[in-house]
């Protein structure tokens, strides 16, 4: 396999990757929805992982949506942002740590909370080297189905 075909690759798995991710926020109740992952901060070796946030309105009604960050532990959380979004709009937000809340050298889990059921995704991709890249896309996470501290659980599917 080539070069060229493992930079094809590695960008087929990455937008498979990011079609299985994309979920429908429910903002109809105001519910807390989390992307983990978000990063803007160096790795070993070189790697620079950078994240961008993709916001669709699929609705008939504007949008307006609030996007915070729960940081690393021991590092203070920026104040949240608000968002807005047209009936039938999309929002690319590349580096978002850096366009939402200013930080260069981060890395934590989003939250979204919103006034209308919105589509949203996370991707975390190394981008130190132009000629190929690799990560990962989340999807929200509700916030009933995160755990707290003591309780446990196991994969299903």
């Amino acid at each position: 396999m080539n070069a060229g075909s493992m930079t094809f690759t590695a960008r087929v798995l990455s937008v498979t990757a990011l079609l299985a991710a994309t979920s429908l926020l429910d903002a109809q109740q105001q519910t807390l929805n989390i992307l983990p992952g978000a990063a803007e901060i160096d790795g070993f070796a070189g790697a620079h992982f950078s994240s961008t946030l993709n916001l669709s309105n699929p609705t008939g009604s504007p949008a307006t949506l609030t996007i915070g960050l729960i940081p690393q532990p021991g590092k203070p959380a920026p104040a949240p942002v608000n968002r807005s979004l047209l009936p039938g709009e999309s929002q690319q937000i590349p580096t978002v740590l850096t366009a939402l809340f200013g930080l260069t050298a981060d890395a934590g889990a989003l939250t979204i909370t919103g006034d209308a059921a919105v589509i949203a995704t996370l991707s975390t991709l190394n981008v130190a080297d132009p000629l190929g890249t690799y990560g990962v896309a989340f999807a929200p996470v509700p916030e009933s189905g995160l755990l707290v501290a003591g309780q446990s659980a196991m994969p299903s599917g």
